[in-house]
């Protein structure tokens, strides 16, 4: 009877453990493996995207470091550009300078040569009229050579 108790309680335990084990593959490792399985994949998804955004930020990098490359070299070929172009102002300020300087000087080198004929001219014309008068006081006072000599000496040294 004992081995027959064994068997019958063997048996109800096999029974009961397939039932639980039925129940719980049905109510409780489906939903689990279901939750589990998406879990997963929610996994996966977030490494796809991370790999994803990964590559972006690589490529992204990597078009920064071009940009920044070609803007350094707009930089400089903008700053020898402009290095140049302040170069030619500065030739043709100065050629300009020079070419005012030149009329300058070319004026007042011509109105200093008026200048002097003025007054070469006013000089001359102060001769004669300091040799009429000169010549009216030697007419008027009717002196002889000497005392004369004497006058035109005394006068010429005056001037």
């Amino acid at each position: 009877m004992e081995e027959t108790n064994f068997i019958l309680t063997f048996v109800g335990q096999l029974i009961n453990f397939i039932i639980l084990f039925i129940l719980l593959s049905v109510f409780v490792f489906k939903p689990l493996f279901k939750m589990l399985d998406k879990r997963r994949e929610k996994i996966e998804e977030g490494v796809l995207k991370e790999e994803k955004a990964e590559k972006k930020l690589t490529n992204l990098r990597e078009v920064d470091k071009k940009l920044r490359a070609k803007n350094e070299e707009d930089r400089k070929q903008i700053l020898h550009k402009a290095e140049k172009e302040a170069e030619n102002r500065r030739e043709k300020t100065m050629h300009a300078l020079d070419e005012v300087k030149k009329e300058l000087l070319f004026k007042a080198e011509k109105e200093a040569e008026e200048i002097k004929l003025r007054e070469k001219d006013k000089t001359k014309r102060e001769i004669v009229d300091h040799s009429i008068l000169l010549a009216e006081k030697i007419l008027k006072s009717k002196v002889g050579r000497e005392e004369n000599s004497k006058i035109i000496n005394n006068y010429l040294n005056n001037l």
